[in-house]
Parts: structure tokens; C-alpha cells; sequence
């Protein structure tokens, strides 16, 4: 069910409602919104579907945040190999 609102022309525009999300850690490699999630890695997801894996023990409730990987792109003048 969609919520519609007037807007000042009159014309009633939908307006979904927010969803709630979950962080869940992985606990069996699956495949989420199209995309390969190993064990042990972090994602949120929408409340039903987070609760879903919970139950089927595909995933766990979790506090932590996600990590995000940082790498220093940046090289060291001795690690660029020149051409001579």
C-alpha cells in the first residue's frame, strides 16, 4: 500500500514509507541483492530480510560497525618500477 500526498498542484504523489535496516554479520557465504557476501563479512539490510537470514541461520544480528577497507594508494618511489 502506497501513501499518497496532495502536492499544490493536486496531483497525488506516492510516498514510500522508510524502511528500517539491520546490521547482520554473515555466517554461511550467500548471495544478497545480487551479489556474493562471504562468512564472516558485515552488511546492512532491510528488517525483513535481515530477520529472514537470522532465522534460517544463514546470518547474525551484530553491533559492530562495518569496516571499511582504506589503502594508501600512494607508492614509494622504490616500489615504482621505471622503464628503461
Amino acid at each position: 500500500m502506497a501513501l499518497t500526498l496532495n502536492d499544490y498542484q493536486g496531483k497525488g504523489a506516492e510516498k514510500s514509507v522508510p524502511l528500517n535496516t539491520m546490521k547482520i554479520t554473515i555466517l554461511k557465504s550467500t548471495r544478497l541483492n545480487g551479489l556474493t557476501k562471504l562468512a564472516g563479512s558485515i552488511v546492512d539490510l532491510e528488517l525483513p530480510e535481515a530477520k529472514f537470514l537470522i532465522n534460517t541461520g544463514v546470518a547474525a544480528e551484530t553491533k559492530e560497525k562495518a569496516k571499511v577497507k582504506k589503502s594508501d594508494k600512494a607508492t614509494k618511489s622504490s616500489e615504482v618500477n621505471h622503464r628503461d
